[in-house]
C-alpha cells in the first residue's frame, strides 16, 4: 500500500488470479478506540486510477471524515 495524498491510498491486489475491476472489495475502518464513534467514509475504486499508476490490479482507497475533507485514517480492505 501506498499514500498517493492526505487520505488517498493505493492498495495493491499481488494475487494475478483476483481480477480487481470485476471485483466487490469492501473496506471499513480500523478503530483503535471502539468507545468513540468517529464517522466517516471510505470509497474504493476498482478502475485503474491515474494516482495509483494506472495499475489495473491497484486498488484506490480514499478516506473521508464527516465533514467530506480527505483524514489519514486506518482501514481494512477485503476481497470477497
Amino acid at each position: 500500500m501506498t499514500r498517493a495524498g492526505p487520505g488517498d491510498y493505493c492498495v495493491h491486489v499481488a494475487m494475478p488470479w483476483i481480477d480487481v475491476q470485476s471485483s466487490i472489495p469492501d473496506a471499513t475502518f480500523r478503530d483503535l478506540d471502539s468507545t468513540t464513534a468517529r464517522g466517516g467514509a471510505l470509497r474504493v475504486q476498482t478502475k485503474p486510477a491515474p494516482g495509483c499508476g494506472d495499475d489495473p490490479q491497484t486498488l484506490r482507497v480514499v478516506a473521508y471524515d464527516t465533514n467530506g475533507r480527505h483524514v489519514d485514517r486506518a482501514f481494512f480492505v477485503a476481497i470477497p
